[in-house]
């Protein structure tokens, strides 16, 4: 994942807005946030929410620390009868992104 407009916004001062903004456009896919699942089983293609918890340049990279909330739906047991109701609700993780300020070639790593 690239976040190009992120890392440009880091000398123009106005980094966490456009990390947040960034991010908030971002597929819940390319956070990977499949990995962070815990009470669902599947995750929604909806949006995440995106808190900027804190960040540090060190060596050309900034390292963000970021909370998202991201929806998700237990689907079942996938039998073909199952009464149970998938009914959406939100998880949370916490995530440290490691931006190249040069490109903004991003690696994204869950904290929890």
């Amino acid at each position: 994942m690239r976040l190009q407009a992120s890392s440009r916004a880091w000398e123009e001062g106005r980094f966490a807005a456009a990390l947040k903004e960034e991010l908030e456009a971002t597929s819940p896919d390319a956070l990977h946030l499949e990995r962070a699942l815990n009470a669902g089983n599947y995750l929604l293609d909806d949006p995440p929410t995106v808190l900027v918890n804190g960040f540090e340049e060190r060596d050309g990279v900034i390292a963000a620390r970021i909370g998202v909330f991201f929806g998700v739906v237990d689907a079942g047991d996938c039998c073909i009868d199952d009464p149970a109701p998938q009914t959406p609700h939100e998880e949370y993780c916490e995530l440290e992104l490691r931006i190249a300020k040069e490109d903004g070639e991003t690696r994204v790593r869950l904290l929890d």
